[in-house]
């Protein structure tokens, strides 16, 4: 996983979501992101315009990072 701020720049283009998530991870052709208040994780790809939660805790979430990375 590496940093993912500057992706996350390029690929969220609302100044309030930006303001709203952590991108904390580069997942390839997107970034994974934290909700400031609540801890939720979400993720958003450059095809998509849209984000989308997942349902895996933070430990869950870097395990499976871990296990799948070439």
């Amino acid at each position: 996983m590496q940093r993912a701020n500057s992706k996350a720049n390029g690929l969220i283009k609302d100044p309030d979501l930006l303001a709203r998530f952590l991108a904390f991870a580069d997942i390839g052709n997107g970034v994974a992101l934290l909700e400031r208040t609540d801890g939720t994780i979400w993720f958003t790809e450059s095809h998509d315009d849209e984000i989308h939660q997942i349902d895996l805790t933070l430990p869950e979430f870097i395990q499976t990072m871990i296990e799948n990375a070439e």
